[in-house]
């Protein structure tokens, strides 16, 4: 039998759910359903030509290459959507779900998830009622079925590099025997800023804004200080302080709100971005009791705010990531802090 996680096992549901519903409305900055923002679902693609067209009576016709494979009542469809939503919310971990096997063979479906390496998860044909158009729509999904997913991953391409101007070589023992980064950081004093170590991360963030490795740089000694979390909160500070001594303190948020977009639309540290956003028209939210909503970059604006508003900072695992442990290099005394971000 097939075993996934809640978010894995969530790729699978969003396809019955939006063949069940018939329809993907858009959602506010709070993630509300927008009655007004429904858009009629014409086909969802598959891989390897894979489709599945609504006919008028809602049921799914299955198409391989444009050749009938197989049709599924809509009533079916829609008792596989909540048979797979209630063993999702159930499930623990990793999980197998009773029956899923035979009901991913009926649409023809030969893995839970798409590929990691991909942004977009689902591609769907739907009708704009505003324009008469059937424009085909990318979107990556995440699901809060589980834990809270993660919007930016930490990794060895995600650390940010800081001198320490106040640390003498007796301390350094000491500060690094200390696990609370709060207490660590009062003790080590200054923190100031040298640079984001990975280039090609450096890179992608200066396509975004020259200055964004700062901001985010000023941000993390805030979230590692224990003063606040939240991405709005942080960008709060940024904006009271003003570090930067910007004339127009709201660059400061627009620019993490472009940096979050970026981050949930395409860009990641490791891999050189080209400014391209693969999920190229929004977002699939799968709400804890199983509402599917979408954000669509037509409303980006409205996006870029539940991003920042449904965000936070957190502490990835120091062994793994290699980081917050004081080093010496030339005789000068530096702390690594890495950047990970999480919808709340």
């Amino acid at each position: 039998m097939s075993a996934a996680n809640k978010g894995e096992w969530s790729e699978f549901y969003v396809l019955l759910k939006l063949l069940a519903d018939r329809n993907i409305f858009s959602a506010d900055e709070n993630m509300k359903r927008i009655e007004s923002g429904r858009r009629p679902i014409k086909k969802i693609f598959g891989d390897s030509g894979l489709e599945y067209r609504l006919d008028k009576s809602g049921n799914v016709k299955i198409f391989c290459n444009d050749e009938l494979r197989g049709t599924v009542a809509a009533d079916e469809v829609a008792t596989a959507a909540e048979k797979i939503l209630t063993a999702i919310i159930n499930g623990k971990k990793i999980f197998e779900i009773d029956g899923a096997d035979e009901l991913m063979k009926k649409f023809w479906r030969n893995k839970i998830k798409a590929d990691s390496r991909k942004k977009a998860d689902i591609k769907i044909q739907v009708h704009d009622v505003s324009t008469g158009e059937d424009p085909i729509c990318r979107y990556s999904i995440k699901s809060y079925l589980g834990s809270p997913p993660t919007l930016f991953n930490a990794s060895h391409s995600t650390k940010f590099k800081f001198e320490l101007p106040d640390v003498t070589g007796a301390q350094i023992d000491e500060i690094n025997s200390i696990k609370k980064f709060a207490d660590k950081l009062k003790l080590i004093g200054r923190l100031n800023f040298i640079g984001v170590t990975n280039k090609i991360f450096a890179g992608n963030l200066s396509l975004i804004c020259t200055s964004l490795e700062k901001y985010l740089a000023e941000m993390l000694k805030f979230f590692y200080r224990g003063g606040c979390t939240n991405c709005a909160d942080l960008v709060i500070k940024l904006e009271e302080n003003n570090f930067m001594k910007l004339e127009r303190v709201d660059a400061y948020r627009y620019k993490i709100k472009k940096f979050l977009s970026a981050a949930a639309l395409g860009m990641t540290a490791a891999a050189e971005w080209n400014g391209r956003e693969e999920a190229d028209n929004g977002y699939i939210i799968v709400k804890k009791g199983g509402e599917v909503v979408a954000y669509h970059l037509l409303t980006r604006d409205t996006f870029e705010t539940y991003l920042l508003n449904n965000t936070k900072f957190e502490t990835p695992g120091t062994d793994k990531h290699n980081f917050g442990k004081v080093y010496v290099e030339e005789g000068k005394f530096f702390i690594d802090l890495n950047l990970q971000v999480r919808f709340k």
